[in-house]
């Protein structure tokens, strides 16, 4: 079992929650799984291979090769969308989800090119999709974490303790000292989708006094999603432990999916409270509400009245006693620069009347983002219409679990089952909480009248056709990774940027119940 020693000396226990199919006990599914056909109805309904939770759980538990695993199986695992639709209403709290993505991780142990397929959504290395279209789109965020030095901080540092200088044995900058850190986390499909949506959202949360800054990093689902159960254990400590170093006690995070996973995360982890806050929440308590308007780019002179956002970053930085960011950012007046002048969400001639909001998958149980989502537009005055299937009940967009992988069929069902519940209500627009989410509905010709929500109350339009080029300039690196694979496989975290502690070594082995925890 993974174990990040600088963990328990940064304040978390020694263990947090992992995501392992060698301790998934699929026979406890199996024997506490009723078979009351709840979720198959679900599978139905969505034409997904029909197969009991239960069922794939014994058939799981006892293969021991690809040969003992039925097609149908295979077909369920590769194409679910991860989305817990139909075992939400499990009397046995079993979640698919959970089943689902320990099934992953024991496919690609048994078949390793499955788990190769899954290598663009390697955010646990440097070169993956998201890094590639923020490459292309010419951008590098102001990174308010910084790598951690080789020795970690205590608890109650005090100012005679910090070095005046770093180690000369090291090229880390020395640990800094504050009280507290606010940061905002748009999640890895926002900030690589919409480079100016992101900044203008900072630039707000900024202005406001909200946070003290961002952080790219990514929560490290899509590793989760592809049963890179290892990877992801891996991944989480090191993050864990840079939260805990900067003692960040609030991330505000603009996507449900960052919500979903940080929550669970940071449950099981963190010995001390680290707020989650979803940002429609933070923009109602802002007053920032939907306005009707026509979104179009701001331009450089609505901001030429504040300081450069990577000068403001700069200067944030210098004041925590640490280095400038060695690295190129682009103000958000240049990048909104590359936008059409012109670019409306509708024609001057068509006001939104009434808007249909698409419930994210992870927002099914708390509903956090689909009822802040639903006030910032009732308050601008809209009329907000209800898809057949919302809140708990609410189905995937298609793009989910990394379905589109292995399940393409599978998942352009789902989408199109989806917007055909949008085309239902006769709404304006469908509003999505999850950049991913418009992303896929937007991928159907024509495209539908599907927006993220931040685009509309910000008034920054996502450049869908520049992303587009982004993403065949990415489809060219990743033809590059698959010739070269050892070439590209450099870790975002180092091991020497763990702080390393002697001692205790020796983790014991914790029981995983499967079936209670249900990843929410």
């Amino acid at each position: 079992m993974f174990f990040c020693a600088g963990c328990h000396s940064l304040g978390y226990p020694k263990a947090f929650h992992r995501y392992n199919a060698a301790m998934f006990d699929f026979g406890d599914i199996d024997t506490t799984c009723i078979r009351c056909g709840i979720c198959r109805k679900q599978q139905a309904r969505e034409a997904m291979p029909e197969i009991e939770i239960g069922q794939l759980a014994k058939t799981l538990a006892a293969a021991r090769s690809l040969e003992d695993i039925p097609n149908q199986s295979t077909e369920f695992i590769t194409s679910c969308s991860l989305c817990d639709a139909c075992t939400a209403r499990c009397p046995r709290n079993i979640s698919c989800a959970a089943v689902t993505r320990a099934a992953r991780q024991l496919l690609g142990s048994l078949q390793p090119c499955l788990s190769a397929a899954y290598r663009a959504f390697r955010v646990d290395y440097q070169e993956n999709l998201f890094s590639a279209l923020r490459q292309a789109a010419g951008v590098a965020y102001p990174e308010a974490l910084i790598p951690l030095p080789k020795t970690a901080p205590q608890p109650h540092t005090t100012e005679r303790d910090i070095p005046s200088k770093p180690d000369p044995t090291d090229n880390l900058p020395a640990p800094a000292q504050q009280a507290s850190l606010s940061l905002f986390l748009p999640g890895c499909a926002l900030d690589s989708f919409a480079p100016p949506l992101t900044l203008a959202t900072l630039e707000l949360l900024l202005e406001r006094g909200v946070v003290d800054g961002m952080t790219a990093y990514c929560c490290g689902n899509p590793l989760k999603n592809a049963g890179l159960i290892s990877e992801y254990n891996q991944y989480a400590g090191h993050l864990l432990a840079l939260l805990g170093a900067n003692q960040v006690t609030k991330l505000i995070v603009a996507c449900p999916n960052c919500l979903h996973s940080l929550s669970h995360l940071l449950k099981q982890a963190t010995a001390r409270e680290t707020e989650l806050v979803p940002l429609p929440e933070v923009l109602l308590e802002l007053g920032q509400y939907y306005v009707d308007k026509a979104v179009t780019s701001p331009g450089p002179a609505a901001l030429s009245s504040k300081p450069p956002l990577q000068q403001r970053t700069r200067t944030l930085a210098l004041c925590r006693n640490k280095p400038p960011v060695q690295q190129q950012v682009y103000p958000s007046a240049t990048l909104c620069d590359k936008l059409p002048s012109e670019q409306h969400i509708r024609t001057s001639s068509t006001r939104l009347r009434s808007v249909a909001v698409h419930d994210s998958c992870p927002d099914r149980f708390d509903q956090r983002f689909g009822w802040a989502t639903r006030r910032l537009f009732t308050e601008g005055g809209l009329e907000v219409l209800e898809l057949q299937s919302h809140g708990r009940n609410s189905i995937c967009c298609g793009a989910g679990g990394l379905a589109q992988v292995l399940g393409q069929d599978h998942a352009l069902q789902r989408r199109e089952r989806r917007l055909a519940e949008f085309a239902q209500t006769n709404a304006d627009c469908l509003i999505c909480s999850c950049a991913s989410c418009v992303n896929a509905f937007l991928a159907k010709s024509p495209a539908p009248a599907v927006r993220h929500y931040l685009e509309l109350i910000l008034g920054v339009p996502i450049n869908w056709q520049a992303l587009e080029a982004g993403y065949n300039q990415a489809l060219a690196q990743l033809a590059v990774w698959d010739e070269f694979p050892d070439a590209h496989t450099t870790p975002v975290f180092t091991p020497t940027h763990v702080p390393s502690q002697s001692g205790d070594t020796h983790v014991p082995r914790q029981s995983a119940n499967a079936h209670a925890p249900r990843d929410r």
